[in-house]
């Protein structure tokens, strides 16, 4: 299954006025309350890389939703690169540094779905037979592939805090929550009781 759109990738922020990288005081990642990338591992490396004035120390901001991460980056004060899928609005916003840490595995995602549900999703085998059956797909409201997949049709059910979109699945007030190929793992292993993968879709983000 393919969901058109213009090139996603996994990029690092920085905003735009952010000039003084030298500086006493640590930089302050994003502290995305789900994390599953190197990101923390390709910031120290690019900062030895291009840092020739003594050490730079890193260090994670408070948990935040990504709307409030891409705020306060914006206003310069409590955060100072973040790690987020490109968007036009961000893009337009914030000075992205384009670097591939997924390897484009953020633009392959799977269903997370309520346990016994599967029967529901195996005849389905185009974007159309998705929309058909009327299913609902969980998703950040910040997310930048939350507009892509409205556009192409399919029902979409936001929430601007993360947790909140595994009790909407779970009180089915939709039916796939649609997680990256290296977050879904993780995930499902802590709700498993609850949970299960969707074992025969993909959507994939065409670049």
């Amino acid at each position: 299954m393919q969901v058109h759109t213009s090139r996603i990738l996994f990029t690092l922020i920085f905003p735009l006025l952010f000039v003084d990288i030298v500086k006493a005081e640590p930089l302050t990642l994003w502290n995305r309350n789900f994390d599953t990338a190197p990101v923390d591992q390709v910031v120290a490396l690019a900062i030895e890389k291009t840092i020739e004035l003594g050490h730079l120390e890193i260090v994670k901001s408070q948990p935040m939703e990504q709307g409030a991460a891409v705020n306060a980056l914006r206003e310069g004060h409590t955060l100072d690169l973040l790690s987020a899928a490109t968007s036009i609005t961000n893009d337009r916003k914030l000075l992205p540094v384009r670097i591939p840490v997924l390897q484009g595995l953020l633009g392959h995602r799977i269903c997370l779905i309520r346990k016994g549900t599967q029967d529901t999703f195996n005849d389905i085998e185009t974007a159309y037979d998705f929309t058909k059956k009327g299913l609902r797909i969980c998703q950040g409201k910040d997310w930048p592939d939350t507009r892509v997949l409205i556009r192409n049709g399919f029902q979409v059910v936001k929430s601007s805090v993360y947790t909140e979109l595994f009790e909407y699945l779970q009180s089915e007030k939709c039916d796939c929550f649609l997680r990256g190929v290296q977050e879904i793992v993780p995930e499902y292993q802590s709700r498993q009781s609850d949970l299960d993968i969707e074992r025969r879709l993909v959507f994939y983000y065409t670049q």
